[in-house]
């Protein structure tokens, strides 16, 4: 039984995107389970409120057990973590056009690059991500990304304030980030909840992240896309900050076994 890890598969969600792509890398099938940690906050897009308060936070969704995934979705499957007894992955939703999956049945995703991330869709307002933008999520993952893994169904300011970062990067057009107020404007996407411990925190992990002129983090992110439902990302496991599982030293004895009798085998048979 695999437990829950912050070090092997990360993911967050992102924007809405279309149908299968062709450079789709593979699929998987996941409906909705939860969301903890998480605080409450107004958010506004283009000076419009969204229109209700949203879960800022980390959302946890669910992987079908008797879906046979395809490609890299095979990875995702692996890395999942069994928690009372479903096999789940954790997403932070940056898509607040489109609906969450639903909770009662599971939906298709293609596996996409980061980069092509939102592709399309009915509520596309900003077009395919930067590469500059995708190298700041990949700064946020690297710097911030699993503070609060210690445990589910808590409040948390460093989970809320991580979602706002992710919503942030995506849809600020302005070229400074902030989620509060800022000189003359307020931007693209900001919150009122200003007030608020998660917000500030939000502003000076923007703030380091333009700061940073250094080589970009080794963290691989992918994108689980729906044409119809919020988007994902995932961290592909053994890059960056999730290093390759460690065997057991049971298994690696019965490696140790095998290789010695394979040698032994090899020596019979040239003399």
């Amino acid at each position: 039984m695999k437990v829950r890890s912050s070090a092997i598969c990360v993911v967050a969600c992102l924007l809405s995107a279309g149908a299968a792509s062709a450079n789709s890398l593979g699929t998987v099938k996941l409906k909705y389970d939860s969301a903890d940690p998480r605080r409450s906050a107004n958010i506004y897009l283009d000076g419009s409120f969204h229109g209700a308060t949203v879960l800022a936070g980390q959302h946890n969704l669910q992987l079908d057990p008797s879906y046979s995934p395809t490609g890299e979705g095979q990875a995702v499957y692996d890395a999942a973590d069994v928690v009372n007894s479903k096999l789940i992955v954790s997403a932070f939703c940056a898509d607040v056009y489109q609906p969450a999956p639903s909770s009662y049945s599971y939906r298709t995703y293609d596996i996409l690059p980061l980069e092509e991330a939102p592709v399309g869709g009915a509520n596309d307002v900003t077009g395919p991500m930067t590469i500059a933008k995708a190298d700041d999520l990949r700064r946020l993952f690297a710097g911030h990304y699993g503070v609060w893994q210690d445990g589910l169904n808590v409040e948390s300011d460093d989970a809320a304030a991580f979602a706002l970062c992710v919503w942030e990067i995506i849809f600020e057009t302005d070229p400074v980030y902030a989620v509060t107020s800022r000189s003359g404007s307020r931007g693209d996407f900001y919150t009122t909840s200003g007030r608020r411990t998660f917000a500030a925190l939000a502003d000076s992990w923007l703030a380091d992240i333009q700061a940073d002129t250094g080589p970009v983090p080794n963290i691989e992110l992918r994108v689980l896309a729906n044409s119809s439902r919020q988007d994902y990302a995932i961290m592909v496991p053994g890059s960056g900050g999730a290093p390759p599982a460690v065997p057991e030293p049971v298994t690696i004895l019965g490696l140790l076994m095998g290789a010695g009798g394979l040698a032994g085998y090899l020596r019979k048979r040239w003399n």
